[in-house]
């Protein structure tokens, strides 16, 4: 079989189409169809231009061809390297040649894109020709993002991109539209909400966007605090791991509003002492590590005399007492959150006399209130 053949089978199937379906596209019998996939026969030079336009390859894809240097993927590493050394005005000329031999190639149309939107952002011109061009090739890359095998590009990061152009063309309004339409899972809320506010003044709204991105990032940092502290804790640098949870505890603290009242975040703080305790225990330091053991105990038996679980004391957000809770899954309560965080510790391995002081502990805090 051709290569020739083998390329109509595959692009027909990768677009979703039967051979009947094609055949009445290009205005033939479905057993030339046939024909063309078994190698028995060929199309004509009219009708592989059809099929590479049907399929949104370029002919020389089509066919099989590439001329040694002159790949699409060369094509792409040449250029990039012009645009590392920030000559953006010859990528772009470079891309428009390369767009003419491979014009419906996703990986040049992609590149293309972020070669005028590169220029737009560093030279800034009033006519936004750049960035109209970066949209329209974006746009493109849309309808060939089935070639596309990078699994950190997809629809919403074009669109993105897009919202991005038009933020930089001072078309606020539909930049905050393809922000809106792209929005999955809140990735774009702190976009849109510094949008809202600082170019439409649209305060209220903005301001909505920007608590829900204000929870989301920090819901993100805690994660990923989290996980380079078990990083260093799996990669025996225990100073490393005292540093992150340090880290990490003193900015949850720094949310508080007033140090003296309760707050959720007393919750997490209650639990990055307990791990500290953990750290030390794993120093063989056992007097600092029931020492930690004491305050994160003195602060979760604090909260839960008055548990507060809305925003009144954090942050940017204690307008929204009333009508936002926080939810986590750190325990019942706090003292119990601490048990969990002991019983169920993985990373963590500590030592009976450790077990034995933090058990005596909570047992002898259980039940207070005052």
């Amino acid at each position: 079989m051709s290569k020739l053949a083998e390329n109509i089978r595959n692009y027909r199937k990768e677009m979703g189409f039967t051979q009947e379906e094609l055949a009445e596209r290009l205005g033939i019998t479905l057993g030339t169809i046939s024909k063309w996939e078994r190698g028995s026969s060929e199309p004509d030079i009219d009708y592989i231009m059809d099929l590479a336009e049907i399929f949104r390859i370029s002919v020389d894809v089509l066919i099989g061809f590439s001329m040694k240097g002159n790949t699409p993927e060369m094509e792409v590493d040449r250029i990039d390297k012009i645009i590392e050394a920030r000559n953006f005005n010859e990528a772009v000329e470079e891309y428009e040649k390369a767009l003419l031999k491979f014009p419906n190639v996703f990986k040049i149309v992609y590149r293309a894109a972020w070669a005028f939107y590169y220029k737009g952002v560093t030279y800034y011109k009033d006519d936004n020709k750049d960035f109209l061009r970066a949209i329209e090739l974006l746009k493109h890359s849309l309808e060939l993002i089935g070639q596309n095998n990078d699994p950190e590009i997809n629809e919403v990061h074009i669109k993105n991109l897009i919202g991005s152009c038009y933020s930089h063309m001072k078309d606020y309004k539909k930049a905050i539209e393809e922000y809106k339409n792209n929005n999955v899972n809140g990735i774009n809320n702190d976009v849109i909400g510094t949008l809202l506010i600082d170019d439409l003044n649209e305060n209220e709204e903005g301001r909505k966007y920007l608590i829900k991105a204000f929870f989301k990032i920090l819901t993100e940092t805690v994660t990923v605090s989290s996980g380079f502290i078990n990083y260093y804790r799996n990669t025996m640098n225990a100073d490393k791991c005292l540093d992150a949870v340090k880290w990490i505890r003193n900015y949850v603290y720094s949310l508080k509003i007033d140090p003296k009242a309760t707050s959720f975040a007393d919750k997490l703080i209650s639990v990055f002492y307990l791990v500290e305790s953990f750290v030390y225990d794993n120093k063989g330091d056992l007097k600092i590590a029931k020492e930690f053991i004491d305050k994160a105990i003195d602060v979760a038996v604090n909260f839960d005399r008055n548990p507060c679980y809305n925003t009144e004391n954090i942050v940017f957000a204690n307008h929204l007492a009333d009508e936002a809770n926080v939810f986590d899954d750190l325990g019942e309560t706090a003292l119990k959150g601490l048990v969990r965080q002991v019983e169920d510790r993985e990373n963590f391995d500590v030592s009976k006399e450790y077990l034995d002081y933090f058990y005596k502990e909570i047992k002898k805090n259980e039940g207070k209130k005052s």
